[in-house]
């Protein structure tokens, strides 16, 4: 791991709409999202 002490916090309220997604796409997306904001955050 990359040794940073970083929490993610889920803020979505209330019941979100269902989407239809390629699963193993929106699986990128998400990890490619999460990579960026773990190293483009500052310590």
């Amino acid at each position: 791991m990359n040794g940073r002490q970083q929490t993610p916090i889920n803020k979505a309220t209330g019941v979100l709409p269902l989407i239809w997604v390629d699963v193993d796409m929106i699986h990128r997306v998400f990890i490619n999202l999460m990579e960026n904001a773990i190293k483009f955050t500052p310590a």
